[in-house]
């Protein structure tokens, strides 16, 4: 009988049935285990530093590019108070009542201000 030794991963030939086969593990360089082999590692870290450094430039560069063309937007939250500054007015219940009774109508005229484009481009400017 013909005792051939083949690496299982390389291996095209046919076998035949009267064949004696012996496989054997080329693979020894490789550990069975989990460590992690520092060394390779800074090693392949080493090979490919360039690589790293340059696309990392590139990534900061096109990230700067980007917020420098970008259009700022602003965005801001306030409280106002509204008040009548009338001494007829008093307070009666959860509201105020003018003596006139145009409480409402005085309000609603200083939202619509307070509303207006001309108002804030004035308040832009200043």
């Amino acid at each position: 009988m013909n005792a051939s030794l083949i690496d299982p991963k390389q291996s095209d030939r046919l076998l035949k049935p009267n064949d004696d086969v012996i496989l054997a593990n080329f693979d020894d360089d490789q550990s069975q285990d989990d460590e992690i082999d520092l060394r390779q590692l800074a090693s392949t870290l080493n090979h490919y530093k360039w690589w790293i450094i340059t696309v990392f430039f590139i990534s900061v560069i096109i990230a700067l590019l980007f917020t420098a063309l970008q259009t700022p937007l602003y965005q801001a939250q306030l409280t106002l108070e509204i008040d009548d500054d009338n001494p007829a007015s008093f307070s009666l219940g959860s509201g105020l009542l003018n003596a006139s009774g145009n409480n409402k109508d005085f309000y609603q005229t200083q939202f619509e201000i307070l509303k207006s484009r001309s108002l804030t481009d004035k308040v832009i400017e200043d």
